[in-house]
């Protein structure tokens, strides 16, 4: 992942992948542990901000991920609560 990223940010699957991979696939994700999901995710984004051409897309992609917790924060049940946990633990690693 940490390869592959940077070449394929750019294309709404990957962002897509992304984004459905670090909401759905939580519960393999361990804190914990620096071979998590969120940590491969996110040290993938970061890899990928290092590419002039990809430091706006990588943007996009955490601030539209802030934007949607922040929008429903307290309004959703304990499972969507946990998707949006997920979200924010990977924005956090990926500014390190």
């Amino acid at each position: 992942m940490f390869w592959v990223v940077p070449f394929h940010l750019k294309e709404e699957k990957m962002q897509l992948i992304l984004q459905k991979i670090a909401q759905k696939y939580r519960g393999i994700l361990d804190l914990q542990s620096s071979l998590s999901l969120n940590h491969g995710i996110a040290r993938s984004l970061a890899h990928a901000y290092n590419y002039p051409e990809n430091r706006s897309v990588v943007q996009k992609i955490l601030d539209s991920w802030y934007i949607e917790v922040e929008k429903n924060f307290g309004k959703r049940s304990t499972e969507e609560d946990t998707n949006d946990s997920s979200w924010l633990q990977t924005i956090i690693l990926t500014y390190g």
